[in-house]
């Protein structure tokens, strides 16, 4: 994920964002860690990548009532 030169980006952002969708808290719990390391993604040159960045993020970060 961090190699620029990587064009599996988008979709690897994709599927990490699907990691949660199965209802395992601890699948949840390891892509929310990781997502501040990924959150210099929405500033990526390619559009692609910035919109995936902004689905992980929709679809993973932490909801009001899980906090």
């Amino acid at each position: 994920m961090t190699d620029p030169d990587n064009r599996a980006r988008p979709t690897l952002l994709l599927l990490i964002a699907d990691i949660p969708d199965c209802d395992s808290a601890e699948n949840r719990a390891a892509v929310r860690a990781v997502l501040p390391s990924l959150r210099h993604l929405h500033d990526d040159p390619l559009p692609s990548i910035r919109w995936a960045a902004a689905e992980l993020e929709k679809h993973c970060a932490p909801r009001p009532e899980e906090e």
